[in-house]
Formats: C-alpha cells, structure tokens, sequence
C-alpha cells in the first residue's frame, strides 16, 4: 500500500513497496486514499478517548493506557490494515507493505527506504497534516502521542524500535476489559510483554483470567513493575522466541492448558511480599 510519511516541514513523500512504476510518487493516488483513511482513523481514535473517559472510573490515572487502546481500536475497527493496497496482489511488483521499519534509521526517515506504516501513522499524528482539508493543525491528533523522557519532541520515537502505534494495535486485540486484566492499565507492563514477543491473543487472554481471578490487593502486588518483569521471564522460558523451544506456539494450544499454564507458573507469585 503506498502511503505518505509526513514530514516537519510539512512536505511528504510517498513510501512503497511496490516497483511495477520508475518512481514511487506514481502511486501518489494510491498513498491519497489511504492519507484520507487515517484521518477518519484519527478523529475516532479522539472519539474513542472520549467514551472512555465519560466511562470508566480510572481514566485519569491510565491516560496513556487508553490512548494506546483508543488509537489500536480505531485502527482495528477501521479495516485499513486490510486494505488491498496494504496486502498488495501477491506479485513480486506489488508484494505486501510492510508495518514496521526495516533497515538504517536514517535511510529510513530521511529518504524513505523501507519505511514501516507504523512509523508513517505516527509521524502524521505528529505533524497533523493531511491533504482533505486546507488548514492543516499540528495539535489537531498530539493526544493521540506519546510522551517520551529525553525526546525532542513529542511523540518522537526511538531510533531502532517501534513505533507506540505498533503496539497500541496488539493491546487492542483484546477487549478493553481482557486488556486492563492482563496489564492492570499499564503501558510499561504492555510494552514488556509486546517486546518479549508474546504476540498470541490466546496467551494474553489466559492472563487475563489470571488477574481477574485475583482479590484486589494481589492483583496490585502483581501489576508492580519488578514482580511482573519477573512472571514474564519465567513465562518466556516456557515459550522461548529462539532455540529449544521455541517452534511452540502458544495459539497451537488448547485455551484450557494455557489458562493452566499460567497459573502453575504465576501462582507461586500470589504470596510473594
């Protein structure tokens, strides 16, 4: 899917995969339809803060949770990662797009070489371009950022990970009720589980009913940044990403013996100090 990456000086360029044309900007039409697209994306992504915020009680305390959310559900809900200009026709002039960035950062944000998607959406949440409308309002989409210590401004990402946006797609996998039971609404605690790769809906889902099982206090104790750091890793011991191991697939399993999984592993937590 051609798309546009937005840049501060509120030019763009087109960004693609695709090669059947000399230049990328041919596909300018192409990147148009889908510019247009996230910017109804966007404005649902503000319409979903707000019914969050207008309901549910801990709101204020988990912002950022529900930004992530907000932004992943819009995206979800909306199909453009569906789009046939995203998957492209299987040839190998117009193979898939790809969502995240491969390659040298620089290569990446400064000539567009192998941009992801991911990058592009957050870059136009920074900037607040679009080509529908003819005032363009840099603050239109910032509450959909996030804020990063040490950045030079917001919304910046680090060079060599993901954009946020990537991760506020996984979150939104699960409903909003899994997805407060698996992370106590903490985005650090998403961002652990999101980089230890433990991408299966099925595996979250089973941590899910792992903490709502609990009483309040020791769902507490265990959303505590050092105890869940340490689940996680005996977690990733038993679905390793590399080596022996790791060809087990917790989607493969049955949702009974993954929630049984992760209370053998997790229980011995549920006294801890």
């Amino acid at each position: 899917m051609p798309f546009l990456y937005w840049k501060d000086d509120e030019t763009f360029f087109v960004a693609t995969q695709w090669n059947d044309k000399k230049y990328a900007d041919e596909y300018l039409e192409e990147a148009k339809t889908i510019d247009s697209l996230v910017d109804k994306v966007f404005d649902d992504a503000l319409a979903n803060i707000s019914f969050y915020k207008n309901n549910f009680e801990n709101y204020n305390t988990k912002k950022a949770f529900f930004r992530e959310y907000s932004v992943g559900k819009a995206l979800l809900d909306s199909k453009v990662l569906e789009h046939k200009y995203l998957r492209g026709d299987g040839t190998i002039e117009r193979p898939q797009e790809i969502l995240f960035d491969k390659g040298n950062w620089e290569e990446i944000t400064k000539r567009g070489k192998n941009v992801g998607f991911y990058t592009a959406l957050g870059e136009k949440a920074n900037t607040g371009m679009s080509l529908q409308t003819d005032i363009n309002n840099p603050e239109r989409w910032k509450m959909l950022r996030t804020d990063r210590k040490n950045a030079s401004r917001k919304g910046e990402k680090r060079p060599g990970k993901q954009d946020s946006f990537a991760r506020a797609v996984y979150l939104a996998e699960q409903t909003i009720e899994n997805a407060i039971f698996a992370f106590g609404g903490n985005v650090d605690l998403v961002n652990g589980f999101y980089e230890r790769s433990f991408f299966s809906i099925k595996l979250r889902n089973s941590v899910s009913k792992f903490y709502e099982n609990l009483d309040n206090d020791t769902k507490n104790k265990l959303y505590k940044r050092a105890n869940r750091r340490q689940m996680d890793k005996d977690l990733k011991k038993v679905f390793p990403s590399t080596g022996a191991g790791s060809a087990k697939d917790p989607e493969s399993y049955p949702q009974e013996i993954l929630d049984s999984t992760i209370y053998d592993l997790w229980g011995s937590y549920i006294d801890i100090e």
